[in-house]
């Protein structure tokens, strides 16, 4: 009898508890918003979205990436009013990020593993050295490491770390010495 009841009760809220939030959702709050700006109403794949188009200022070629290889990796950073990127030569290039003029370049068989950090860009050769290169193209250091196909490179306070595969190497931001 007691296990009866106890059952009953217990069904009894279990119901109460999913089918009261079901029967007051008709008088929740209901979030609202402005139309978009493009938008399709009825779903379809089908239906034409009229929205502007945007013309480029300008534009520059850059290295393809195989993202097989570098699955997380920017071939173009922009900072303070510059872009940085490696180009089809495999060279880095800085350019304005107004008209997109060229500022200067830099190096020769580059990769497309490129950071900016404190003012220095870091990147890898496809021998395997790691370089810095001031925003105005003055190379700051270059230091051998032999990370061929490095992943990703990460600067960190004072130390930049250059991983490749299950590797991983500590550079001195300052210096380019091998921590």
């Amino acid at each position: 009898m007691r296990k009866t009841i106890h059952n009953t009760l217990f069904t009894g809220l279990a119901v109460a508890s999913i089918g009261l939030p079901l029967i007051s959702g008709g008088f929740a709050e209901k979030a609202s918003a402005e139309p978009s700006a493009v938008s399709m109403s009825n779903g379809a794949y089908s239906t034409s979205i009229q929205a502007p188009v945007i013309k480029p200022s300008w534009s520059f070629p850059v290295i393809p990436i195989d993202r097989n290889q570098y699955s997380n990796q920017a071939v173009a950073v922009a900072e303070n009013g510059k872009v940085f990127a490696v180009d089809p030569n495999h060279r880095l290039v800085a350019l304005e990020a107004n008209s997109g003029r060229k500022l200067w370049q830099y190096g020769d068989q580059l990769t497309p593993i490129l950071i900016h950090s404190n003012g220095i860009i870091y990147g890898m050769t496809q021998s395997g050295s790691i370089y810095a290169v001031t925003e105005s193209g003055k190379k700051v250091w270059t230091t051998p490491l032999g990370f061929t196909k490095a992943d990703q490179i990460h600067r960190i306070g004072s130390t930049v770390y250059i991983t490749q595969s299950e590797q991983t190497a500590a550079i001195d931001a300052a210096s380019g010495k091998l921590k």
